[in-house]
C-alpha cells in the first residue's frame, strides 16, 4: 500500500483493487512457476495422475483465497506499521520452510512430525501430492476445515481493511 502513495492519494481508484492486484499477480506468477515444476517432474518420470485435478484446483483456489486474505490484513497494518516490510519476508520464508513443500513430512524426525499438524499448510501440501501423484480427487476433511477457515480469514481482512480504510491517507 506505501508502495502506491501517490495513486491513493491522487487518483480515485477502488484501494481494494492494489490489494487483489498484488495478491492475484503473485499468485498467478507462483502457479506459473509450479505449472514449470509439473512439466520438469513429469519429463523426469514421475507419474503424474489426471484424476486428481479436481482436488489441485480446490487446494490451489483454498491457497488463493487464504493469501488473499492475508493479503488484507498485512496491506491495512503496512500503511499504519511501514517495519512490517522488513519484518513479513522473514516470517514468510519461516513459514515456508516449516511446510513441507520441497520435503514430505514422513521424512522429518518422528519428534518433529507432530508439529506439521500446527500448519494449516501442512494439510493442503499433502492434499495436493495426493491428488497430484496418487489420484485422491476429493479434498480431506482437513482441507475442507481449511477452507471454511480461509474463507472466515478472507472475510475477517476485508472487514479490517475496509475499517481502516477511511485513515489510509493520513498515514501515507
Amino acid at each position: 500500500m506505501p508502495s502506491h502513495k501517490a495513486l491513493i492519494s491522487k487518483v480515485a481508484v477502488p484501494r481494494e483493487l492494489l490489494t487483489l492486484s498484488n495478491a492475484s499477480s503473485a499468485f498467478t506468477l507462483q502457479l506459473t512457476g509450479y505449472a514449470i515444476v509439473l512439466v520438469v517432474i513429469a519429463a523426469l518420470g514421475a507419474r503424474l495422475t489426471p484424476v486428481g485435478f479436481p482436488n489441485v484446483i480446490f487446494v490451489l483456489l483454498t491457497l488463493y483465497i487464504l493469501a488473499t486474505g492475508i493479503g488484507w490484513f498485512v496491506s491495512a497494518l503496512r500503511v499504519f506499521i511501514p517495519d512490517l516490510d522488513h519484518l513479513l519476508p522473514t516470517l514468510l520464508m519461516f513459514w515456508f520452510f516449516m511446510t513441507p513443500i520441497i520435503y514430505a513430512a514422513e521424512l522429518l524426525p518422528p519428534v518433529l512430525q507432530p508439529l506439521t499438524v500446527i500448519n494449516p499448510l501442512a494439510a493442503l501440501v499433502e492434499d495436493l501430492r495426493a491428488a497430484l501423484l496418487a489420484g485422491q480427487w476429493m479434498p480431506s476433511t482437513a482441507s475442507v476445515v481449511i477452507l471454511l477457515v480461509a474463507i472466515a480469514i478472507n472475510y475477517a481482512g476485508w472487514r479490517f481493511y475496509s475499517f481502516l480504510k477511511p485513515h489510509f491517507e493520513d498515514f501515507l
